[in-house]
């Protein structure tokens, strides 16, 4: 158990270290875009649970019901022990990868994850609370015009913008997100 922890502690490490270098040393053209504006978003995040798949498909439902947006998609991680639960299932607007899909730097490899990369999204949000090395990645390959996600000192190099939120509630924490993508002007 504690060399199965101390390997997975040097990938954590390795993962980071190349992520951050990677992300000093890139560079691209930032364009802000206000939600109501945006034509395509996508959503990252990690489900632990089917509350998380749900919350996020009703965020992605609310986006496109009230601004009109006519692509959400929503890339999900499964990083639990088990095999992914039943409710996972792949559709035209949502996909997921799983711990399967890692290099042994914690960088995913799959053709669900080349697909969303590849996507031209106006706006991307991370709606996770936390570092996550593969999600991060994603970030990096991504040629998203407007990058979104929490702030934290260990974020600036991913995002274009982040909001301190001092909710840990999913939902206070969109209606903050859309709060603030409604006030950007170009």
């Amino acid at each position: 158990m504690l060399l199965v922890k101390f390997i997975d502690d040097i990938r954590s490490k390795a993962g980071r270290k190349a992520l951050d270098k990677k992300a000093k040393n890139q560079s691209r053209k930032v364009e802000t875009c206000n939600i109501k504006d945006a034509k395509s978003v996508g959503l990252l995040y990690v489900v632990n649970e089917k509350t998380d798949y749900l919350k996020v498909q009703k965020f992605a439902k609310f986006i496109k019901g009230e601004y009109g947006t006519r692509k959400v998609h929503i890339l999900g991680y499964w990083d639990g022990k088990k095999d992914e639960p039943d409710y996972l299932q792949s559709t035209a607007t949502f996909n997921y990868f799983t711990k399967n899909d890692l290099n042994w730097k914690g960088f995913p490899e799959s053709g669900v994850v080349d697909n969303f990369v590849n996507e031209k999204f106006d706006i991307i949000i991370d709606l996770n609370d936390y570092y996550n090395i593969p999600l991060r990645f994603i970030l990096l390959q991504s040629d998203a015009r407007f990058k979104i996600g929490r702030y934290s000192e260990e974020n600036e190099l991913f995002f274009d913008m982040m909001f301190a939120s001092d909710h840990d509630d999913f939902e206070a924490y969109t209606k903050v997100l859309i709060k603030y993508l409604l006030m950007i002007k170009k």
